[in-house]
């Protein structure tokens, strides 16, 4: 009987040893995606206000993209008076994207003295606001 006892704990013993070595593989493994992952390259998307306007029902904005990318509109987000946010797309259905150099128009309809004081437009990092006139 005291020799099956020697024998299970070298079972059990090669037993952790083989899920130790399994998950330190897996580890490695983890870790290497994740220093791949970190450096992945965000497109420039800067983009920017030409001008910003309300005439009592609705404000005009004029964004354009100041970068060599394109800007996918849904991942372009604007900010009214910093705490209303939507994105491009919602409000700007004519593309789905603004190219270098392009300029877009968006009228929004707001109710009476509901025009904001102030817009923001972000893309992949990069803001731009404006004071609306």
């Amino acid at each position: 009987m005291g020799g099956s006892v020697g024998v299970s704990a070298l079972i059990v013993g090669t037993v952790l040893i083989a899920l130790l070595a399994a998950g330190t593989v897996s580890l490695m493994d983890t870790t290497r995606t994740a220093t791949e992952v970190t450096f992945i390259v965000l497109p420039d998307g800067q983009m920017s206000f030409v001008n910003a306007s309300h005439n009592g029902t609705h404000l005009n904005l004029n964004l354009t993209n100041e970068a060599d990318d394109p800007v996918n509109l849904d991942e372009a987000y604007l900010t009214f008076d910093g705490d209303r946010i939507l994105p491009v797309s919602a409000v700007y259905t004519a593309s789905e994207y603004i190219f270098p150099g392009e300029v877009i128009h968006i009228s929004i309809t707001i109710s009476a003295g509901g025009a904001p004081a102030r817009v923001s437009v972000s893309a992949w990092g990069h803001s731009s606001a404006m004071a609306v006139s």
